[in-house]
């Protein structure tokens, strides 16, 4: 349509990443330009889930908050998603074969069937974790320094999902929304962790079981939702 205005690249830092791997006025509907996009979305994901996933670990072990350390698992998840959508992108990018006359553009939604497998596996290992809590709960140090690290990364993967969504609405990648929600629900997660640390605090430490089964239901529902849209466009 004449009308129909061209999608825009994100501004800001994402703008200033994303200038890195496309040219300001790149089209990013393009099946190249989205590719490189897509690509550098799951190394930049990457990149923070390693950082954020050692962090909560870290603080985990310490306090001994096993929502926290389910959130961290979560974070470790994040790694081979981002991964596979990082490598989906650039597997698309390859050109027409003998063996592939159409292209590998289905690689997209195979990444997106495979970051859904991943979620669900790790949802069950952490509400496995939540459910053992529940049975035998544990007190554990909720102290003024690590609340104010769960904070630091929750305003970390607050952006992050921004940077993802800017990218998906772009882009109209499916992969990428589903990602964008991924790191939605992980801010969700983390929203729960605050809420055991601070009841934690006020001597309620059953709520650190029920914040890992929170924890673990937002990552089946991410997994079922776009595991089911990736079998539909793989099957037409």
């Amino acid at each position: 349509m004449p009308n129909e205005q061209k999608p825009r690249l994100p501004s800001g830092l994402s703008g200033l990443l994303v200038r890195r791997v496309v040219a300001a006025d790149a089209d990013p509907r393009d099946p190249e330009t989205r590719a490189r996009l897509g690509e550098l979305e799951g190394y930049v994901s990457m990149g923070i889930s390693i950082l954020l996933s050692a962090v909560k670990f870290v603080t985990g072990l310490l306090s001994g908050s096993i929502s926290l350390l389910a959130d961290a698992v979560n974070n470790l998840a994040d790694i081979a998603s981002s991964l596979i959508v990082a490598l989906g992108f650039r597997w698309s990018r390859r050109p027409r074969d003998r063996q592939h006359p159409f292209g590998h553009g289905r690689v997209e939604p195979v990444a997106t069937l495979l970051l859904a497998i991943f979620l669900l596996t790790v949802a069950w290992k952490v509400g496995y974790a939540g459910v053992g809590r529940l049975l035998t709960p544990k007190p554990f140090a909720a102290s003024a320094w690590i609340l104010g690290i769960v904070f630091a990364t929750l305003a970390i993967k607050i952006w992050l999902a921004g940077f993802a969504r800017s990218l998906a609405r772009a882009t109209g990648s499916l992969t990428l929304e589903a990602d964008a929600w991924n790191h939605t629900y992980d801010i969700a997660c983390t929203s729960l962790v605050v809420v055991a640390l601070v009841g934690e605090r006020l001597g309620w430490n059953v709520v650190d079981g029920w914040a890992c089964l929170g924890v673990s239901l937002f990552i089946a529902y991410t997994g079922i939702k776009y595991g089911r849209q990736a079998i539909d466009t793989l099957i037409g």
